[in-house]
């Protein structure tokens, strides 16, 4: 009998993670706001709050992940996730397969460890800067067809916002970039990962929350540092 493989959320059994059902795991996971250090043992204690066991090995591992994944190989890691959507997993390299068990284990850390949550900050923002290429244009001209009342699920992939409106703006990467903002009394999969990042002061926010609903849009491209707000609900 192979290995059980624990990367990512076991689906065809109601969202269970590791055995423990969703309903309990978030009476207890708790929440948290932006911490400046998380270790693998404090990875460890955050399963072990949600009422999950796991060794030092797999707390690093998904230390691991979380830092690959800030540290810019996060679009491969989307790439591989998208080919196995998509019935292509037996494609996969080696390494995309070893990117996409990061990638899940990402995903996973999101539905165990607390929710994001801080007095004051009442949105969380994703920026998105509109590129040249083809890939770029597609995907932003997909997002500037959404309208009110449209569903919005981040391409149901863990994706990271900010709960810094600035940082959101520098990612936007300036006039006709897009920013979503996300109200943080709707998170629940979503927590921060800024005491895991590789990229220092991004003030970030790991979202695997994927029911989202367009609620309005600002079109401000024409004003002077402006750009295409989306407000999700």
């Amino acid at each position: 009998m192979g290995k059980k493989d624990y990367s990512g959320i076991n689906r065809d059994r109601g969202g269970n993670v590791r055995g423990v059902s969703r309903k309990e795991i978030d009476k207890k996971r708790g929440v948290e706001g932006h911490v400046s250090n998380i270790t693998v043992e404090d990875i460890q204690a955050q399963y072990a709050q949600a009422g999950i066991t796991i060794s030092q090995e797999e707390a690093q591992k998904i230390h691991q992940g979380i830092y690959v994944y800030t540290g810019g190989l996060y679009p491969q890691m989307r790439d591989a996730y998208m080919l196995e959507a998509a019935g292509k997993g037996q494609e996969l390299t080696p390494i995309q397969r070893e990117l996409l068990s990061r990638y899940k284990m990402c995903e996973e850390y999101c539905k165990v460890a607390p929710t994001y949550s801080e007095p004051g900050v009442e949105m969380i923002h994703r920026g998105i800067k509109v590129g040249s290429n083809p890939e770029t244009t597609a995907y932003a001209s997909r997002i500037y067809k959404l309208k009110p009342g449209d569903a919005w699920t981040n391409d149901k992939m863990p994706s990271s916002y900010t709960s810094s409106l600035e940082m959101a703006e520098h990612f936007a990467g300036g006039r006709d970039g897009i920013i979503f903002h996300a109200p943080t009394k709707k998170l629940k999969n979503s927590t921060s990962i800024s005491g895991l990042s590789s990229s220092i002061g991004e003030n970030e926010v790991l979202v695997s929350d994927y029911k989202w609903k367009v609620s309005r849009i600002s079109d401000q491209r024409q004003k002077p540092g402006g750009y295409y707000h989306i407000y999700l609900e």
